[in-house]
Parts: structure tokens; sequence; C-alpha cells
């Protein structure tokens, strides 16, 4: 019985290290004007994070056509359908397809006047 747990065991270590952790995402999402913005951030990486999320709030302090929701979800970064390289990033979907995405270290007014631009 101890000769076929062992080989048992250790199948299973190996197998269960051949697959990649399951990146955990916070997905902050609105609908505006026929579009979606979906800010995915990491949960750990806050500072880099609170310029995207400032600008989210600015967005929506300045969007006049209807008011905004936020609704926030967890996810796994594999369950994003578009290839993301670096987080945070804001995703803007029209119709069920990406239109546009922003990425990487930037302030945020800059990141409200590429969301302004895109959806207007």
């Amino acid at each position: 019985m101890t000769k076929l747990l062992l080989p048992v065991g250790l199948i299973f270590i190996m197998i269960s290290g051949c697959f990649p952790e399951q990146k955990k995402i916070e997905v902050i999402s609105a609908n505006s004007n026929g579009y979606e913005v979906q800010l995915l951030t990491e949960e750990e990486d806050k500072d880099i994070d609170k310029a995207y999320m400032d600008a989210f709030l600015s967005f929506k302090n300045q969007h006049k056509q209807q008011p905004l929701e936020f609704f926030k979800s967890t996810a796994s970064l594999y369950q994003v359908e578009e290839h993301i390289n670096k987080l945070p990033a804001f995703l803007i979907r029209k119709e069920e397809k990406t239109v546009a995405t922003i990425t990487g270290e930037r302030k945020s007014e800059e990141i409200v006047e590429q969301l302004m631009e895109i959806i207007k």
C-alpha cells in the first residue's frame, strides 16, 4: 500500500506544480454611452493603482451624459478575455469588443483625457 501511495503522491505534487498560480485581480466597471469601461488592478499594488482610481473618479465627475455606477468584482487574470501584460489597466469595450486599452504608469489627468477622448 505504501509503495502505491508514494508514487501517486509524487505525481500529484509534480502535476500541481505545473499549473501557474491564478493571479487574482479586482475589476471595477462602469457603463457609459454604450461603452463598458473596466479598471483591472492588482490587490497588492495600491500606489500605482491610485492614479487609475483617481482618474476613474474624475472621469465619473466630468461625465455629463448620464450618471455612472461602479460595479466591483474579483476575477482571475486568466478570466480576462484580453491579453494584458501590465496592471493596472483600463479596458474600454463597445458591443463586447475591446476598442482601447490604457496601461502603464501614468498621471491621472492623462488617463482622464484619454478616457474622455475615447468615450464622447
